[in-house]
This record gives structure tokens, C-alpha cells and sequence, in this order.
């Protein structure tokens, strides 16, 4: 059900709401990209990274 709503899976959904509050948070400044990874709900800063380019088509350290 939530497919045909979305257009999207949940996780999709999910994962998409995580990356637009890590580029908040990029943008903000105030948080180390560390502190990002954990706010958004990831414990590696690598994997997050590399989520952000993925979902962004930017790396974590040119948001700042």
C-alpha cells in the first residue's frame, strides 16, 4: 500500500527523510559530521557518507 501511495518503499521513504535532516544539520554547522551520522540514526560516519552521496550527488563535507 504504501508503494503504490509513495512511489516508494518504506526504507526508500525513510532513508530520504534521514538525508534531508542531515543536510539540515549540515547546513546549520553546529554538529561535527559524526554527530550528524548519529543524530540521523547511523553509528558509522563512513556508511553515512556514503548514503549522503548517494542520495545527495554531493559528499558530506561540501554541504558545510
Amino acid at each position: 500500500i504504501f508503494l503504490k501511495a509513495e512511489g516508494r518503499s518504506v526504507y526508500q521513504y525513510a532513508i530520504s527523510i534521514r538525508m534531508q535532516s542531515a543536510e539540515r544539520l549540515l547546513k546549520e554547522g553546529a554538529l561535527s559530521i559524526d554527530e550528524v551520522a548519529a543524530a540521523v540514526g547511523y553509528d558509522d560516519a563512513k556508511h553515512f557518507n556514503a548514503v549522503f552521496n548517494q542520495h545527495k550527488g554531493i559528499n558530506t563535507k561540501d554541504k558545510r
